[in-house]
């Protein structure tokens, strides 16, 4: 005598995976997409030969346009505003001695005066933060216009 049995087939529900799937990629392009927003498009940046990519985690990106203003993401800022943001910011992240761990990347145009960078500069140094890094691309062209 033979016993019959009813054997159901092993299977994996695939659709919790794909949903998930889908999630992860959505949260990426979000998010490369808002990393993005911190670099002004207007800027052109000045030309290095010894250039390497930045490794900030989450700096204050600082873009000075070439008519001197002053922009942090879509916002355009006064000398005010921009001392109060740079003072926050390192408030926020004291070190031993009263000095920031923040780090600022500034993003200024190659036609754009030298003072206006270092308007920002001082900024930072009164906010007590000193890890500035200036923004250039690589290459050796020369300035537009």
């Amino acid at each position: 005598m033979r016993i019959k049995r009813d054997e159901e087939e092993a299977a994996v529900n695939m659709t919790p995976m794909i949903d998930c799937v889908f999630q992860l990629l959505i949260f990426f392009m979000l998010v490369a997409d808002m990393a993005n927003l911190a670099t002004d498009r207007e800027i052109s940046l000045p030309y290095a030969d010894q250039t390497k990519p930045a490794d900030i985690p989450d700096p204050i990106v600082i873009n000075v346009r070439k008519d001197g203003s002053t922009w942090i993401g879509e916002e355009q800022v006064s000398d005010v505003r921009l001392s109060q943001i740079l003072r926050n910011e390192a408030d926020r992240v004291r070190g031993a001695g009263g000095i920031s761990e923040k780090e600022v990347l500034i993003r200024g145009d190659q036609l754009s005066r030298w003072e206006n960078v270092q308007k920002v500069m001082w900024y930072a140094q009164d906010a007590a933060i000193y890890r500035i890094k200036i923004g250039s691309s690589e290459g050796k062209e020369k300035p537009k216009g």
